[in-house]
This record gives structure tokens, sequence and C-alpha cells, in this order.
């Protein structure tokens, strides 16, 4: 991003110097060659779909600038083409929270908060390391996203120095005392469902006998202590009550170690055993005392990052072009 703003237009001035040098090397035309010229121009104006030559100099329009930040610590810009870019960690992001961004950086700066370029290049050399990537394979991550390498850098400094101050302004005030914790575990019971550990075997239809007949056979196997046919069952999963579909629910009757009636399908009889279960149960302060805290901090994060954008607004003057 730009550190000075110019207007609220970047241009291009292509073509300016070699106008001006066509037009000095062209030959003196005459009294009398100029006023036929003359008399043309008047008699046919040029509108706005003609296209015309004589213009010296074209300017193309090739980026706006959407907003300026600017406080005692500098100016920053926010152009269409950064409003059009994903943040690194691939979210989009309105132009207010890219305002909200660019004052937390500049406050950032003020107290002396910046990743260095060792820290940097440290980062991204563990990024390589732990993805198993090469520096151009790291680069073309950036390209995808919108960013040369360089400006990958230098977005994730900013990144850093943002987490740091964020952390340093809101979450460092975000403690929530235990006892309140505990109020509201209390208060705000929450159970685990019951749970079956399952085995299942598919025996395929036999068509040397009727489907009656072989339903017998397999249900006088199961029953019986000698088993002339081994059962190869799959490996055994958990699913708990809620996920049991409605022709299932005969699984949370059956008993530890038992095995359900075959139950005829389009390809054969399908058989299901028990071979655990977990009954129902409240959880534990200590399994939901991250979820409860983070419940109970939400409110108070709000409020505090309400009162730190109104700081940074009062110290700073935002314009939306």
């Amino acid at each position: 991003m730009k550190k000075t703003v110019f207007g609220l237009y970047i241009t291009l001035l292509t073509g300016c110097i070699h106008a001006a040098q066509t037009q000095a090397t062209k030959p003196a035309l005459t009294q009398a060659q100029t006023a036929p010229a003359k008399q043309t121009a008047q008699a046919a104006p040029v509108t706005p779909t003609q296209n015309t030559t004589s213009t010296a100099c074209d300017i193309y329009t090739i980026d706006t600038i959407l907003a300026t930040v600017m406080n005692e610590e500098g100016t920053e810009i926010i152009t269409l083409s950064d409003s059009q870019r994903p943040s690194l960690s691939g979210a989009t992001r309105s132009l207010d929270d890219m305002v909200f961004e660019l004052l937390v950086f500049l406050d950032a700066k003020k107290h002396k908060i910046a990743p260095d370029d060792d820290a940097v290049e440290k980062y991204l050399e563990n990024v390589q390391k732990s993805n198993n990537l090469t520096r151009d394979q790291l680069e073309e991550i950036f390209t995808q996203s919108g960013y040369t390498l360089e400006q990958g850098r230098t977005e994730f400094k900013k990144m850093q120095a943002n987490n740091i101050m964020i952390e340093h302004e809101i979450k460092s005030k975000l403690v929530v005392p235990r006892r309140k914790i505990e109020k509201y575990f209390e208060e705000n019971p929450e159970t685990v469902e019951e749970e079956y550990e399952l085995q299942r075997t598919l025996i395929p239809f036999d068509p040397q006998v009727s489907k009656k007949d072989q339903l017998t056979q397999i249900t006088e196997q199961l029953n019986s202590s000698c088993i002339t046919t081994p059962i190869l069952w799959e490996q055994p999963f958990w699913v708990i009550k809620s996920e049991l579909a409605q022709e299932k629910s005969f699984i949370s009757t059956l008993a530890i170690g038992s095995v359900a009636t075959p139950q005829e399908t389009e390809s054969g009889f399908e058989i299901f055993r028990l071979k655990d279960k977990h009954p129902e149960r409240l959880k534990t302060i200590e399994e939901r005392y991250t979820d409860i805290a983070n419940i109970l901090r939400r409110p108070r994060y709000m409020q505090l990052v309400d009162e730190y954008k109104a700081k940074l607004f009062a110290t700073s003057s935002v314009q939306y072009l």
C-alpha cells in the first residue's frame, strides 16, 4: 500500500512522450494546408463515440482508492484491488474490516510492535517445512490469493502485529473467574448421548435355498453354541443414539455381547452385534470448561472491541472516497 495520496485515481500516462515527440517532428504546414483542416474540424465536431488520435496523452485508470486512514503514525490507503483480495487466512473482508485492520496496524506501529524480517522469514520456512513446499510452490500459493511473495510477507507482518495488539488490548482482559464458570455449569447442564459400539456383517443370499430357509439357518446358527460356519464381522465402530435410523432403533435395546435378529436387505441379510455401550451421562465441568469460558467471554469481547474501535477512530482520520 502506498504511503501518500496522489488523488482519487492512480494513472498511467503512457504515450505522452511519444505523442510529444511525434508532434515536434511533424513538418510545418503552410497556411493553405492548415485552413481546410480547421474547417473540417468545425464542420464535423468529434462526438464521444468517435475515435480520435489528436490527444497527446491518454490516461488509463488502473486502480481506485476507496479509503484513506491517517494519524500521527502515517497514512495508509485501501484500493479497489486491495478490497478484492482475500486476507492471508482466505477470509473475505468488508471495507470497514480493512479500515479497522489498518487502524490496529498503525496503533501497533505506535507501540513499536512489528515482526522483523528474520521472524517473517523463519515463519515462511516453517510453513514450507510443515507443508513440504518449495519456495516456488509457496510463492504460487500467494499468487493464487492475489499477492506477490513480497506483498504476502508485508501482509503477514501486519497480521502478526495486529494479533499482538488484539491480544494486548482485548484478549488479555477476558479472564473469566472460575466461580462464574461453575455457576453457568450448574445452571446449564449438558448430557452426552447414549452410544453404542457395533459390529456389522452382511450374508449374501444363497441361490440354492429360499430366503426363508436361509434366514432360519442363519438364526439357528446364531443361537447355537456350536457355529459351523464362521461369521466375518466388520471392524467395530461407535454410533450415538440420535444417529440411528428409525429402522435400526432396535439396536438401542440390545444387551452387550448380543446379536440382533438378521434383517433382510436388497443384497442379503444384515446382522449387528453390540460389543459395548455407554449410557447417557452429564458432561463434567472439565469437559465443558473451555466452551463455557468462551460463551462468557463473548459479550465482554464485543464490548472491548467497540471500545478499542472508538479509541482508534478518535485519534485518527478516516475518509471514504
